[in-house]
C-alpha cells in the first residue's frame, strides 16, 4: 500500500510538471495586425519567461524588439490557465513614451493560446497565437 502512494504521489508530480511546460516552445501571434511576431517561451531558474525572436515591420512601429522580455512572471493558475506580465510600449511619432507590464492571462488550447489582458473576469484585449515548434 506505501508503494502505492508513493507511486501516485510520483505520477501526480510528474504530470503537474508538464502541465506547466506545456507553454515552452515557440508561439507565433495571428489574426491582427501584429501578426508574425514571434515569442519563445523558456524556463529560467523556476519561472517561464518569453522573449521576443521575431518582430515584422509592423511589429516594429511598437517598437517591440528581439531578446525584449515580452512575457514573464508566467504562472499556471489552473489546468490550462495562465497569469502573466506581457510587455507594452506607448509610442508616438516613432519615439517611445513609456514602457511597463500590464496583468494578462493565458487560455492554452491545443496548439494555441489565447491571451486576455488586465481583467481578473478574462475580457478585454484578445491575442491568437500557435505553436510553431
Amino acid at each position: 500500500m506505501k508503494r502505492i502512494l508513493i507511486i501516485l504521489n510520483l505520477v501526480i508530480l510528474i504530470s503537474c510538471s508538464k502541465t506547466d511546460d506545456k507553454i515552452v516552445g515557440k508561439w507565433e501571434r495571428i489574426n491582427d495586425s501584429n501578426k508574425g511576431m514571434v515569442i519563445e517561451v523558456t524556463k529560467e531558474k523556476d519561472k517561464y519567461v518569453g522573449r521576443i525572436v521575431n518582430v515584422t515591420k509592423e511589429n516594429n512601429t511598437l517598437r517591440f524588439a528581439v531578446d525584449d522580455v515580452k512575457w514573464k512572471e508566467i504562472e499556471l493558475i489552473d489546468a490550462n490557465k495562465f497569469k502573466y506580465q506581457d510587455l507594452y510600449k506607448s509610442v508616438e511619432n516613432g519615439k517611445i513614451l513609456d514602457v511597463g507590464y500590464l496583468e494578462g492571462y493565458i487560455e492554452f488550447n491545443e496548439k494555441r493560446l489565447i491571451i486576455k489582458h488586465t481583467k481578473r473576469d478574462m475580457t478585454g484585449l484578445r491575442q491568437e497565437w500557435i505553436k510553431i515548434n
